[in-house]
């Protein structure tokens, strides 16, 4: 067969009767691709035609091809949000960022530019400085030419401790008496297996730890934790 095309951009090639033929379209810089298989059963002159072969196809769509991020970095001991956008069809008129306090769309913290040439974007970081026991929403705001206004949020960091106007009265140590003779209790009262009891008081250990309100490490907790689901396996085993 000859490796080059004609005049008419068709490649000839002499095969063997009855034989069976894969064809095969090759590139030096793309992958090669089965386009299928011949059986030379009849011993004439055949044309096999291809039109429009395409080895690869670009994706389109505004999820395929816009990606952004959202994040929560910390570098050398200082927290920021990192927004970032691209859009490989650059379709996109303008973008947006916005970052929010407890919720979205509650206290609003920050607003950036308009930024419209977002083949160049890059990135944009904002510290977080003063805020670092607040749960923080970010949002991007999309002008796009297919999808219209398209609006992102997510939460980059989420805050558990609430506040107890107790605590503005009392120290930490009193809180921690307060929540382990109040657990005591609870153990003491408690008719159900003794077990399972313990599993709720970890539990509950567990929850006033996240608010803020016990200062008992997790490493405590956890221990309690192997120890009581030990008991129940052993019980179990018996």
């Amino acid at each position: 067969h000859s490796d080059y095309t004609d005049i008419e951009g068709k490649v000839g090639a002499y095969l063997l009767e009855n034989d069976e033929y894969v064809l095969e379209v090759h590139s030096d810089n793309r992958p090669d691709e089965v386009i299928g298989s011949y059986s030379a059963d009849i011993g004439e002159e055949k044309i096999i035609s291809l039109y429009d072969v395409e080895l690869a196809s670009e994706a389109t769509g505004f999820d395929q091809n816009v990606r952004y991020t959202i994040n929560l970095q910390n570098v050398s001991n200082a927290t920021s949000i990192v927004f970032a956008y691209f859009d490989g069809e650059e379709l996109t008129d303008s973008i947006q960022f916005k970052v929010w306090e407890n919720r979205y769309n509650d206290t609003l913290l920050y607003t950036s530019p308009v930024y419209t040439n977002t083949s160049q974007f890059g990135h944009l970081v904002w510290d977080i400085v003063g805020y670092e026991n607040s749960t923080l929403v970010g949002e991007l705001i999309i002008q796009h030419q297919v999808e219209g206004e398209v609006h992102i949020a997510r939460t980059v960091k989420k805050e558990w401790t609430l506040a107890l106007p107790l605590m503005d009265y009392v120290s930490q140590e009193f809180m921690n008496w307060f929540f382990t003779i109040f657990l005591s209790i609870v153990v003491i009262m408690a008719s159900a297996n003794l077990s399972m009891t313990a599993l709720a008081i970890i539990g509950l250990a567990v929850l006033f730890v996240l608010f803020g309100w016990y200062g008992l490490s997790f490493t405590a907790l956890g221990f309690a934790l192997l120890v009581a689901l030990i008991e129940i396996w052993a019980k179990r085993g018996k």
